[in-house]
Parts: C-alpha cells; structure tokens; sequence
C-alpha cells in the first residue's frame, strides 16, 4: 500500500514541477509587465494543453488585474472545473485565497449591477459562475 502512495505523490510532485516549467515564460512576462504578451503565451499553452487547469488559472488572475472581471471569472471557473485542487489550502497549486477573495467581492459587485440591470442575462451568468465557485469553495463537488 505504501509503495502506492508513494507513487501519486511523486507523480503529484513531478506535476507540480512541470506545471511550474511550463508556465514559467508566462510567468516572467507577467512580472515585467507585459500582461498582453502573457495572455497571448497563455492561449497558446491552453490550446497545447487543453486538460490542463493551470492556464485557466494565471489566465483568471491576469485578467483580474487588468480589470476584466467578467472574463477572469470564466477563466477560474474553467480551471476549477478541471482541476479542484486550485481551492484545496494543502495543495502547493492553491489559489485558494485569490479564488476566494474573487467570489466576496465578486458577489458584492455582480448582485449590485443585476439589481440595477435586472434583465441581464450576461450579469445573471456571472453570478451563477461566482456561485459554483463559492459552493466549490464551501467543499462542494463538481
């Protein structure tokens, strides 16, 4: 049994190595400030990777940055839904905490623009995104 073990969190670790590799040119772009050129690499490396959550990921946060709620919002969601590990606080891949603070202010923000535009149907989307993460967050299953 232990020999099992061990193996998933070897092969956990080499994941979470790879990732890191993969990733790191966007990575770099991103602390220079070349938020364009990051997101760029980043559609390139999620049409290379498709199972891969982690693109979903820097791709929610850059977005995030640079103001495009709406589209950071589906980019987590995207992630999420591939890989749940992105909310688990023990995983070295947690984002927990950014995933988190999105849904909080995310939910303030969304529920104000859909009491103002009640029709919506773009807002009302959003909101339904910000809810499956907040019942993710809350330990819910896909």
């Amino acid at each position: 049994m232990a020999s099992k073990s061990l193996e998933r969190e070897l092969a956990y670790r080499a994941k979470v190595q790879l990732i890191a590799e993969i990733y790191a040119p966007v990575e770099l772009l991103h602390k220079e400030g070349k938020n364009q050129n990051a997101l760029l690499k980043l559609d390139e490396l999620i049409i290379k990777y498709p199972s891969e959550a982690h693109g979903h990921i820097l791709q929610g946060g850059i977005l995030l940055e640079m103001g495009a709620f709406d589209e950071a919002l589906s980019s987590y969601v995207a992630g999420i839904k591939l890989n749940g590990d992105y909310l688990d606080p023990k995983s070295p891949l947690s984002r927990r905490t950014e995933i988190q603070k999105l849904v909080d202010d995310g939910l303030k923000s969304v529920g104000q623009r859909l009491a103002a535009n009640p029709g919506n149907t773009s807002i009302a989307s959003s909101r339904q995104k910000l809810n499956y993460l907040k019942s993710r967050l809350a330990g819910g299953c896909e």
